[in-house]
């Protein structure tokens, strides 16, 4: 059983991790192209988030440190996108491997706001899903706005190999579920 000091340690070095991801993309984009992503922007926090279970606990314990009124918040809007979700007969957990044409239709039909974004800033900026931190807009920030996606976004992390290294850290868990993100906060709050 995983105590708190352990998820407390990965908490910590999650961060850290993601921190010098971004300072290694930040020093490519000062020698080559700028990104058009900024701190007031939050467009791409209404794709839909898929969390694996060790962000899944990595959330979990974040989250015990919130205020209670912004956890009803959070509560209350997760509760509405998994419910609209479910009756549009969607999944609201994978098991991996999962239906990839499932995820595609999932992936162009979602339409929710984060339900972490308060005042258009993540709550839980320190410990955002890979899905979150590893998204970078190279093209117009206009085409964002337009679609959601821009064709020159990219993520600059290999998922699988950060995974890896997450395993031989000792930060695992039993659970195979991969979860959308309104669905953990539903759990977890």
């Amino acid at each position: 059983m995983r105590t708190n000091s352990d998820i407390k340690t990965f908490s910590k070095w999650y961060s850290n991790e993601i921190d010098a991801i971004f300072k290694i993309v930040d020093n490519l984009e000062e020698l080559e192209i700028k990104n058009s992503c900024g701190e007031e922007c939050a467009v791409c926090c209404s794709q839909f988030i898929i969390v694996n279970p060790v962000e899944y606990e990595n959330i979990k314990y974040y989250l015990k440190h919130i205020d209670r009124k912004i956890k009803n918040q959070i509560k209350e809007k997760s509760i509405i996108i998994c419910t609209d979700l479910m009756l549009q007969g969607y999944k609201l957990t994978y098991t991996v491997p999962y239906d990839r044409k499932e995820v595609a239709k999932l992936q162009k039909n979602y339409k929710y706001p984060c339900p972490l974004l308060i005042d258009s800033k993540c709550i839980i900026y320190e410990v955002r899903p890979l899905t979150c931190a590893i998204y970078r807009n190279y093209g117009e920030r206009k085409e964002c706005y337009e679609n959601k996606f821009s064709p020159l976004s990219y993520s600059h992390l290999n998922i699988e190999s950060f995974m890896t290294k997450i395993i031989s850290q000792g930060y695992h868990t039993n659970k195979k579920e991969y979860s959308l993100m309104a669905k953990v906060l539903n759990d977890i709050l």
